[in-house]
């Protein structure tokens, strides 16, 4: 199986403050883990579909896999209301990536 990975681009990373605060090991996991799904998703079938399954799992939020909430809006297509995906399918062995801005 061939893991997705949302990765954020250059321009993404530039909207963090630089006075943010530093996330922790721990919180940076959790990030990583939200960030892939090890599902099979060519682009076509990320067209079509409303939520792809993370490999981050947190009890406290309810049982199973966390979801990416995934929609076409004037923005284009769209992860969780906000990011916008402006690649699919860059194939790099082992891995699909979605570049985020």
């Amino acid at each position: 199986m061939v893991p997705l990975v949302f990765a954020p681009t250059d321009k993404a990373f530039e909207k963090i403050p630089e006075k943010a605060p530093k996330p922790s090991k721990e919180d940076l996991k959790k990030i990583l883990l939200y960030h892939v799904s090890d599902d099979f998703f060519p682009a076509g079938r990320v067209l079509v579909t409303h939520t792809f399954p993370t490999l981050l799992s947190v009890d406290t939020l309810g049982i199973g896999p966390q979801r990416l909430s995934n929609q076409i809006s004037l923005k284009g297509l769209t992860v969780n209301f906000y990011s916008r995906i402006v690649a699919i399918d860059i194939v790099s062995q082992p891995t699909r990536h979605c570049l985020l801005s």
